[in-house]
């Protein structure tokens, strides 16, 4: 057995890859599929015979739910004893889309599946031969990878507009398709259940943007009754990504109803030039470069004329999605429900975002 071929064994016991045996072929699948994918095609191929194969290998990825997404052919010349890695790069494969909108947020979104569960099929086909296909299926998830998130009415919060704004943040599929779902929460019950069993109390699907008003011929919403909701994005057919299930309650009365008590990390990337935003106690943000470059962070008052002196206020950004939090209690007094400028600026990729910030103190909420 020759060193590549024990090494490729070693990596597929590892890493549990998928494997089939046939003829003396054998297909190792990865495990894996990443997000940002240009090739259906993520395995090594073995022969262990003495004979030389003319291979097709057909990819075929599908949803869920069982329908046809996206194909790919590729023709392979096997030799014998030969170890072959099949991946990103040095092959190109032949491609259809079976579903136009695959194609579409392909396009929209530089070769980014979205984030959903997959099955991945890839079949070996000899060519001039009387042999049976090899066929292996291989399920991939990726709702990991969404950032489906909710922003307002905040989890638990208590808030006094009988018609909010409801908010949330999609940083991979800015143009997605949502649905919102409300539902009131009775006596005991937990917010999971009340989305499961209870008749909706406002149910609106075909929404092209990341924020809602309540509608003015929707229900009210009740004096002190407790409510969930949640937004999905659908992704083909039949298949959903949800957001995490989130409650408040309605109190006229409440007088900080517009202040929530606690935040979601806001993608630099996506937020727009002038957007009101809170930090209760720190902000917390979050930015995806593609080079090693230094964040720099300044804070004004809202007016520009002070500059407020941070001992926080360079972050270094790595390759991918950079997460942080930057301390506004500790490291410089801020007032309670004022509002600051603050500015980020990228040393190399040119990210410049001047946002308003609504400094809530932690000490003065529940």
């Amino acid at each position: 057995m020759n060193s590549q071929f024990r090494g490729l064994i070693f990596l597929c016991l590892f890493f549990s890859c998928n494997v089939i045996f046939s003829q003396g072929i054998k297909l190792m699948i990865d495990p894996a599929l990443s997000p940002r994918v240009s090739s259906l095609f993520s395995l090594s191929i073995i022969n262990q015979s003495n004979k030389n194969y003319n291979l097709k290998l057909e990819a075929e990825l599908r949803s869920r739910s069982g329908e046809s997404l996206w194909k790919q052919e590729l023709s392979i010349n096997l030799n014998s004893f030969q170890s072959l890695s099949i991946r990103n790069g040095g092959f190109n494969p032949n491609t259809t889309y079976i579903n136009p909108s695959i194609e579409r947020h392909f396009e929209l979104n530089g070769k980014q599946l979205p984030p959903s569960d997959y099955l991945l099929c890839i079949k070996s086909v000899f060519l001039n031969e009387t042999l049976q296909p090899i066929e292996e299926c291989v399920e991939y998830s990726l709702s990991d990878f969404s950032n489906l998130s909710s922003i307002y009415p905040v989890d638990n919060s208590t808030i006094g507009m009988e018609r909010p704004i409801f908010s949330w943040m999609d940083a991979q599929n800015p143009n997605a398709e949502y649905r919102i779902t409300l539902v009131k929460i009775d006596g005991k019950q937990s917010k999971y259940q009340a989305i499961r069993r209870n008749t909706p109390y406002m149910k609106i699907s075909n929404i092209n943007s990341n924020s809602m008003e309540y509608p003015s011929d929707a229900p009210s919403l009740e004096e002190g009754e407790r409510y969930a909701w949640q937004v999905s994005m659908m992704v083909g057919k039949g298949d959903e990504v949800r957001s995490e299930i989130w409650e408040f309650k309605y109190d006229e009365n409440s007088p900080d109803s517009l202040i929530p008590n606690r935040t979601s990390y806001i993608d630099l990337n996506r937020v727009d030039n002038g957007s009101d935003l809170y930090a209760i106690g720190n902000f917390k943000f979050k930015i995806e470069t593609n080079q090693s470059e230094r964040l720099k962070v300044k804070l004004y008052s809202l007016d520009g004329s002070k500059l407020y002196d941070l001992n926080e206020s360079r972050f270094d950004l790595s390759i991918g999605t950079n997460s942080f939090e930057l301390d506004l209690y500790d490291q410089v007094y801020l007032r309670h429900k004022k509002k600051y400028k603050i500015v980020f600026e990228s040393s190399k990729s040119g990210v410049s975002k001047s946002l308003v910030l609504t400094y809530i103190n932690p000490d003065f909420i529940d």
